[in-house]
């Protein structure tokens, strides 16, 4: 593919994924231009990069989603770059208000039970 081309059609998806603002959207998009193999391996490599922040050794990254070390070395090279840390950014914050959102849904059961 002409470079020029490949160029506009990067910057015609990267608009494309800036656009979309539902999860049904997204996934949408997703499993209609990635293959399932490439999904899973996109999944994979989120999942390494998220295990490693948290911690995990490469033995237990390796077992748990049947990857090899040089994928784990590799995702580990990548964990200093703008798109990483944005995406593990976005994950650390989904998940924190999920656990807020439990929390108070938690706190919130227990008041109206009590007001029975």
């Amino acid at each position: 593919m002409d470079l020029e081309i490949e160029k506009e059609i990067r910057k015609l998806l990267t608009q494309i994924i800036a656009d979309i603002h539902e999860e049904a959207e997204a996934e949408q998009l997703l499993s209609d231009l990635l293959t399932p193999s490439e999904q899973v391996a996109v999944a994979k490599r989120l999942g390494i990069a998220l295990s490693l922040v948290r911690g995990a050794s490469y033995e237990e990254i390796k077992k748990r989603l049947k990857v090899s070390s040089a994928t784990v070395a590799k995702v580990q090279e990548s964990l200093d770059t703008p798109g990483m840390k944005l995406a593990l950014s976005k994950a650390a914050t989904d998940e924190w208000a999920e656990k807020w959102a439990t929390k108070l849904s938690s706190a919130v059961n227990k008041l109206m039970g009590s007001k029975s």
